[in-house]
Order: C-alpha cells, then sequence, then structure tokens
C-alpha cells in the first residue's frame, strides 16, 4: 500500500465529525434530481459533505449546472469516463490514439450537444 500513501492523484479525507457525508454516482446531468435529493436529506453546505464517484456530464438536461458543483468546497468528485471523454473532447486533435477514440465517443453519447453553447472549435 505504499504506493497509495505516495500518489499525487489519491486524496484521504479525515472523519467529518460536524456533518454527514454523502456517495453519489453518476449524475449525467441531471442537477435538478441532484438538487431535490439534496433537499430531502436537509443537506447542509456548511457540515456535509458530498462524494461523487464520477460521470457529471451528458444524457441529462444540465452538465453545466453539475460541472459547476466542481466550484463547491462540500464537493468531492472522482473522474468518471464520460468526465474523462469530455476532457478528451475539449483538448482536441491529437496523436494519442486512446484521447482520440474518447473524443470520438463523446460525440457517440446522445446529449453531447449542450457543450456547443461553450465553445465553437468543434
Amino acid at each position: 500500500m505504499r504506493f497509495l500513501d505516495n500518489n499525487p492523484r489519491i486524496t484521504r479525507h479525515s472523519a467529518n465529525p460536524d456533518g454527514r457525508d454523502f456517495i453519489v454516482g453518476d449524475l449525467h446531468g441531471c442537477r435538478a434530481m441532484l438538487d431535490g435529493l439534496l433537499a430531502q436529506v436537509s443537506f447542509d453546505t456548511g457540515k456535509d459533505r458530498l462524494f461523487s464517484v464520477g460521470d457529471l456530464v451528458d444524457r441529462g438536461p444540465d452538465s453545466a449546472g453539475c460541472l459547476a458543483l466542481l466550484e463547491d468546497p462540500w464537493f468531492y468528485p472522482v473522474l468518471g469516463n464520460h468526465d474523462a471523454m469530455l476532457m478528451a473532447w475539449i483538448h482536441g486533435k491529437t496523436k494519442d490514439r486512446r484521447q482520440r477514440d474518447y473524443a470520438y465517443a463523446f460525440t457517440c453519447i446522445k446529449g453531447w450537444q449542450w457543450t456547443k453553447r461553450f465553445t465553437r472549435c468543434h
């Protein structure tokens, strides 16, 4: 486990004695649904934390709203494959085959057109 202890890509979080921790996966652009669920559990942004296990974007109506969570200090994301595909698509042309495949896969997913509001490069 020494590798894990020295890996800069791994972040460890201490216990949250003042609040609660929630884990959510695959938001896929469904920000309103998440907000509704957080309201149901009386999520307190001053005390509680939300850990996301990836896939903030695609499919749902508000991928931009889900990406906005990255600015919130109580939100802790893990990179998902849909998020990685978005990053590859944003990066543009590359010689790396895997990155090209990810960028192409991003455009094959229903709902990727939401990105056109933010860029003219594609």
